[in-house]
């Protein structure tokens, strides 16, 4: 099951995303974001993001906050390493103090040692209120250990790492359900994919993973292949 169809959508643009994004959302779970109700609280909130949802995190977290009519107080880091993603959001966030983003290499992962620049500590230790990596882990070239190691390092005591990865038993569902999707929205289907990279980090041993760096584990299974 290493070899199976991979669909998605084409052409590869903005606009491919927008509509790759609102496809997702149909088999989203509202339980999958109840994390965001404890930031509420907090004056001030520090929010962490590494890797793929970098880019849908801080629409998503001013979305959350202005649905309860609160304005967003606080800052987030966004590291990637999609040069162009980064570019993209820096241009998109140009305006907006409250939002930075950072080019990583997914081979030294410099946030892990506070991404440090110019004498300072871009991502300092136990400054977070909430980091986030959504399918960022399973990759070949990331160091899976690292990674969550400095996540772990990033939040403060009381602060929140959530992490979102596929089940391996998953890919098959998660093929059916975006070829159907896709089909709906009149897209294209793209051709075959690997998928061996999931088998570096997935669902089933991300408990154990996390447990070595994180005092607390909950492990929430939101039934769904796409969020």
């Amino acid at each position: 099951m290493n070899e199976i169809t991979f669909t998605g959508v084409s052409p590869i643009g903005y606009e491919a995303r927008t509509k790759r994004r609102k496809i997702n959302g149909k088999y989203a779970k509202d339980h999958a974001y109840k994390w965001h109700d404890s930031l509420f609280d907090r004056s001030f909130v520090r929010a962490l993001c590494v890797g793929m949802d970098v880019g849908g995190f801080p629409e998503n977290l001013l979305g959350y906050y202005q649905t309860r009519g609160l304005e967003f107080v606080g800052e987030v880091v966004g590291v990637d390493f999609d040069s162009v993603r980064i570019l993209r959001l820096k241009h998109a966030f140009r305006d907006d103090e409250r939002f930075s983003f950072l080019l990583d290499s997914p081979f030294k992962l410099r946030f892990a040692d506070g991404f440090p620049m110019d004498k300072r500590e871009l991502v300092p230790a136990q400054t977070f209120d909430v980091a986030i990596c959504t399918y960022g882990l399973h990759d070949d070239d990331v160091d899976t250990s690292r990674a969550i190691k400095g996540m772990a390092r990033s939040v403060k005591d009381d602060g929140i790492c959530l992490v979102a990865t596929h089940k391996r038993t998953s890919f098959e569902e998660i093929c059916i359900l975006y070829q159907k999707a896709c089909t709906a929205e009149k897209l294209y289907v793209q051709a075959k994919a690997e998928f061996k990279h999931f088998n570096h980090f997935a669902q089933e041993d991300a408990q154990a993973r996390l447990e070595q760096w994180f005092g607390h584990v909950d492990l929430d299974d939101c039934d769904t292949s796409l969020r």
